[in-house]
């Protein structure tokens, strides 16, 4: 068993790699205003892609904990795949809303549950102290088969958004087989009652507990996946201000692809980061980064060089989080209780995504980052007091 728990954690390094390998990542926004939907209908579909994402994230987070990570996770990405079928299969904004649907679905079905069985495995195998140095490396493997999936899904937009999408396909269909391979940590199962209904809500109100009972759980998902929304908001939208600025989907990327690749050799340095500073002054730091970020993406000539900063911070803070709240989290309600951090980041997204896409089409997308940068220093002035109390 203790062979196989070990084995998990280099399986998951080739299934982590293979669901970033997202070939649609970089130009699905492309793609859309290719099919003629307005930045504000794209923004809608992102929404509704949040408010399932918001809606099912604990029912899928609880699957995890009572069924399985391993069911979860291969469930999720069927779930996807289905997805990028309908995204091939029509023109129709309902039957692509829908597709939106089913690729949150299969999203949450994976959130939470990854960690969940990485971290238990280690638990199991008492090696929890490695966890911010393996979360690191696949941070950094994200990095780069995004890198590379986003230079190729560029090349390939240039020739075919068709053709990226079934590819795209083929590469969801061969991580369904990789979720296969992994072996369930016998820590952290829930005991299933014989009402299926009793055993979620248990499970449920035990979560509740967990996030009640530790305010410091709480704190950390509010302040990150807030300010977190605005990152991903801009990386997303930055594809348009790139094409903007004269940038051919090729290009877009290079850009995005060397922008990757710099964010997986920065991000191997965050345990460094985390043992000089600490946890908590990095909590606290790091977030007024993405400001200098969003200001410098507004700028023409330094949108790049937003990027970099945005996307560099982002995955840093992501492990930092990721490693403090896992230790907080007892095993039998962890995928659950992640999930409440990922239904918090779909809240906000709900809000923001179309926010800042209504703005750029009534003014400009510069603006709009301004905007971003402007309120996320707001928020961080707001929360800053309350981090130092909660968090040691």
């Amino acid at each position: 068993m203790e062979k196989k728990l070990n084995k998990n954690i280099y399986k998951n390094y080739i299934f982590w790699f293979l669901i970033n390998f997202s070939l649609t990542h970089a130009v699905w926004v492309l793609y859309l205003a290719a099919k003629g939907f307005s930045l504000f209908q794209i923004g809608i579909m992102e929404t509704i892609y949040h408010i399932t994402s918001f809606t099912m994230e604990i029912p899928t987070g609880a699957i995890a904990d009572i069924y399985g990570r391993k069911t979860s996770r291969t469930l999720g990405r069927v779930l996807y795949l289905v997805s990028l079928l309908l995204m091939l299969s029509s023109n129709n904004i309902e039957i692509i809303s829908l597709s939106f649907v089913f690729s949150a679905l299969g999203n949450n079905l994976e959130s939470g549950a990854g960690e969940a069985l990485v971290y238990d495995s280690l638990k199991e195998l008492k090696k929890e102290d490695k966890y911010i140095k393996i979360q690191s490396n696949s941070e950094m493997i994200l990095q780069v088969a995004r890198a590379v999936s986003l230079l190729l899904g560029g090349y390939l937009a240039n020739i075919s958004y068709t053709l990226t999408y079934q590819i795209a396909a083929v590469v969801t269909v061969i991580s369904i087989l990789q979720s296969m391979m992994f072996t369930e940590p016998s820590i952290g199962k829930v005991d299933r009652e014989i009402n299926v209904y009793k055993t979620f809500k248990k499970q449920f109100l035990d979560s509740i507990s967990v996030v009640k009972n530790d305010t410091r759980i709480s704190v950390i998902i509010i302040c990150i996946e807030l300010v977190a929304s605005f990152a991903i908001t801009s990386f997303y939208y930055s594809q348009n201000l790139l094409k903007i600025e004269g940038y051919n989907n090729f290009e877009i990327g290079i850009v995005l692809a060397a922008i990757g690749i710099l964010t997986g050799i920065f991000v191997l340095l965050t345990s460094k980061l985390e043992k000089t500073f600490g946890i908590r002054n990095l909590l606290i730091f790091l977030p007024f980064i993405y400001v200098i970020g969003f200001i410098l993406i507004s700028i023409n000539s330094l949108t790049i060089l937003g990027m970099i900063i945005v996307n560099i911070n982002e995955s840093a803070i992501f492990v930092v989080s990721s490693n403090y709240l896992n230790s907080l989290i007892p095993s039998k309600q962890r995928a659950t209780v992640l999930s409440f951090q990922s239904m918090f980041f779909s809240l906000a997204m709900i809000v923001v995504f179309p926010v800042v896409g209504k703005i750029g089409d009534l003014f400009s997308l510069n603006v709009s980052y301004q905007l971003l940068a402007l309120v996320a220093f707001i928020i961080q002035i707001l929360f800053i007091n309350l981090l130092r109390k909660k968090i040691n």
